[in-house]
């Protein structure tokens, strides 16, 4: 079992996505917080990147080690139809254990949640609890289920949200706007989700990888309009990182 079968099972070239994710969101929270407390952004500065960073280190660790966990679990649940359709998956090929591979996975997914419950807004645990509680009837259901689609797309979804709520401030109330880009990454996930099954049918994935790479530009928008530059150079930083790690393990 080596270290590149562990990063290949885990698709680990696909978390910066999960980076630009949190950050996009802790942009766009204190974008709407200041709006709807009444502060003008001419007058007040937004914080700065390293601001938003200094708030989000147990967000960005949560989400890291749920993504990990449900690549982890994605593998073990398909690791019948992977041996006959991809055989070279670290799994069919004996690279890494399966039992060892379920076990670290229900590992991250409890210490994902562990971390989430550091922050005082009280709706980031229940948002992670209902990210984790989507990872995992995803992975059971989505080859007896075409529906099930629809939960991956949620698991972007409710990662997104739970980044916009973190910084939330009990004298804001209106959820319509921070739920925006949520539903954002969650129709860009069906998206990438639609497409994939059309390239597997072709035998090609090129195009998938290419929209899961183009995702943090996607956040880079909305950090641009909640007026984030450095956030935004982030996200676009993410998305290179992505694009860099493809050539080293394949993120698809």
């Amino acid at each position: 079992m080596t270290p590149k079968a562990w990063l290949e099972l885990a698709r680990v070239s696909n978390l910066p996505t999960v980076w630009s994710n949190v950050i996009m969101g802790l942009a766009w929270g204190v974008s709407r917080d200041m709006t709807e407390l009444g502060l003008d952004p001419s007058v007040v500065a937004r914080p700065p990147l390293g601001a938003l960073l200094s708030q989000s280190p147990m967000l960005l660790v949560a989400g890291s080690l749920i993504y990990t966990a449900g690549m982890l679990l994605n593998d073990v649940w398909d690791r019948s139809v992977d041996a006959r359709e991809r055989p070279d998956r670290p799994l069919p090929r004996g690279a890494v254990c399966p039992h060892r591979a379920l076990a670290v996975a229900l590992v991250l997914l409890c210490a994902g949640l562990a971390a989430s419950a550091v922050f005082t807004s009280p709706w980031v645990l229940p948002l992670t609890a209902g990210l984790v509680a989507c990872v995992v009837l995803y992975n059971a259901l989505h080859t007896r289920w075409p529906g099930a689609v629809g939960l991956m797309a949620a698991c972007r979804g409710l990662l997104v949200f739970a980044a916009v709520m973190a910084v939330w401030s009990p004298g804001t109330a209106q959820l319509g706007l921070r739920l925006v880009p949520a539903a954002a990454l969650f129709g860009y996930t069906l998206l990438i989700a639609a497409v994939a099954r059309r390239e597997v049918a072709l035998a090609r994935v090129p195009l998938v990888v290419a929209l899961i790479v183009a995702m943090p530009l996607l956040d880079a928008t909305f950090c641009l309009v909640a007026g984030q530059l450095g956030a935004a150079g982030f996200c676009v930083g993410c998305g290179i990182l992505a694009l860099l790690g493809q050539r080293l393990v394949k993120g698809s």
